[in-house]
């Protein structure tokens, strides 16, 4: 319940407009490797994955809220990913963007869903919140975030392959 009403919180104050970016330059090396470590201790059961692109690129954003992002998209893909399953993690960058990917070998979904998965309370299958405990909020968050940094989210998907979540960002 509290996890709720922090998310819940969180987007208003983005709706409100009271939020505000804390902009700095950061290396995504580190943060993906503080992503990693973080994972290993809280999620064993699954393999993880870092492009070596990102290990010594940089990026200008809000670091805080970008690993929010990320940790709400690898959230998500624990969530539909079995065990053993792999999670990775992706940086690519050039002159006019930048681009994060989280994607997963889960269980996918079916490609109609895409659109709609970043709206609050969005549940692809309402009996899955039971299963997953999930409450349809993490990934409106993410948009959320992504939207503040004048940046856009898309999910590709297919059944029983696999989900990846891209969030663009101009430079």
């Amino acid at each position: 319940m509290n996890q709720l009403v922090e998310n819940l919180l969180f987007l208003a104050r983005f709706d409100n407009m009271q939020a505000q970016l804390c902009l700095s330059t950061f290396s995504i090396g580190e943060l993906f490797g503080e992503l990693l470590e973080e994972q290993a201790l809280i999620d064993p059961e699954h393999n993880y994955e870092v492009s070596l692109a990102a290990v010594n690129d940089s990026m200008a954003a809000d670091r805080t809220m970008i690993k929010q992002l990320l940790h709400a998209l690898i959230d998500n893909s624990v969530k539909y990913t079995p065990t053993g399953g792999t999670i990775r993690l992706d940086f690519v960058s050039d002159a006019a963007q930048t681009v994060l990917t989280v994607s997963d070998d889960g269980i996918g979904m079916d490609a109609e869903h895409c659109n709609h998965i970043f709206e609050r309370f969005y549940r692809v299958d309402p009996a899955r919140a039971r299963a997953t405990g999930g409450m349809g909020l993490g990934l409106s968050i993410v948009s959320v975030i992504a939207q503040a940094h004048n940046g856009c989210v898309s999910a590709k998907s297919n059944p029983g392959i696999g989900t990846s979540v891209s969030v663009t960002f101009p430079r």
